[in-house]
């Protein structure tokens, strides 16, 4: 999925913790968890950090969220 948010012209910058990658586009950063699937399970830490997290984090689950994701980013949207 990272292929597919640098195809349409955002950073992507892979992490271990506290997910799996930071996207940046125009001065904004974005934390991102990469699932594969809708069934993929967020793991215990994942699910405390998006409950206390107050910034920006997604979950990208397939091509067509990361797709929906880059276009919110790139029109200004989130």
């Amino acid at each position: 999925m990272f292929a597919t948010l640098r195809a349409f012209g955002l950073d992507v910058e892979a992490t271990d913790k506290p997910l799996d990658a930071l996207v940046g586009f125009q001065g904004r950063t974005y934390c991102i968890e990469v699932k594969d699937g809708p069934k993929a399970p967020l793991t215990d830490f994942q699910v405390a950090f998006f409950g206390r997290w107050r910034g920006h984090a997604a979950i990208i689950r397939d091509v067509a969220e990361a797709e929906a994701f880059a276009k919110a980013v790139r029109g200004g949207a989130i």
